[in-house]
């Protein structure tokens, strides 16, 4: 599925964000590695250095202005203002694939700010947005259609897979949903939907 991820390019004037595509083929290799009852726990670590080292590659490239998105997007935007044909590949399958982002991620580097999200930017997608703290990372998921709960226990699973995978190198806790403070963990029938049913962040308690 297409994925995208904005980046700040801040340090060009008039700068905004880039598009940095997630999907590489290191990421590939690392859910398979973590899929398979047959990896390691080194081949599993191995996996997700790989992929963090991509991850980390395309953010400095997207950062540094060498991403496509923005730049076709602009040529396709002067196209249409100066009434030119537009070229072919502007009505191409891969284009339209291109930007029908069914995963959108993006995150907030405001510590101050406690949770963050977005909605999905497609009827069939999803909108994560996140808050990395240095005690943790708070983030919420969204869609209109999809399995939403399914999705947030899965990724909650995955990472605490990376916890045990990656501690003899940190010591980076991941917090379970038990070790929240009861206090926020109210069970209570809403139209707000909850993973669990579980109102993490006090939004549903009594004034």
């Amino acid at each position: 599925v297409c994925q995208y991820e904005p980046v700040l390019t801040k340090a060009f004037y008039h700068g905004r964000t880039e598009a940095m595509r997630t999907a590489t083929s290191h990421a590939a290799a690392l859910c398979e590695a973590f899929t398979s009852r047959f990896t390691s726990k080194e081949e599993k670590l191995k996996a997700q250095q790989n992929a963090a080292k991509e991850h980390s590659a395309r953010v400095k490239e997207a950062a540094g202005g060498k991403g496509v998105d923005r730049h076709l997007y602009a040529l396709k935007c002067l196209a249409e203002k100066k009434n030119m044909a537009t070229p072919k590949f502007f009505e191409s399958s891969g284009w339209k694939a291109l930007n029908h982002t069914v995963l959108s991620t993006s995150n907030c580097g405001n510590p101050a700010l406690r949770h963050f999200g977005f909605g999905p930017v497609v009827p069939d997608g999803f909108g994560i947005g996140y808050v990395i703290k240095d005690d943790g990372l708070q983030y919420s998921i969204s869609s209109k259609h999809r399995q939403t709960k399914r999705y947030a226990h899965a990724l909650n699973n995955v990472l605490l897979e990376f916890e045990k995978t990656m501690k003899p190198l940190s010591n980076v806790r991941v917090s379970r949903g038990c070790e929240i403070q009861s206090s926020l963990l109210q069970k209570r029938d809403s139209a707000i939907e909850y993973a669990e049913g579980l109102d993490y962040f006090g939004e549903l308690a009594d004034s």
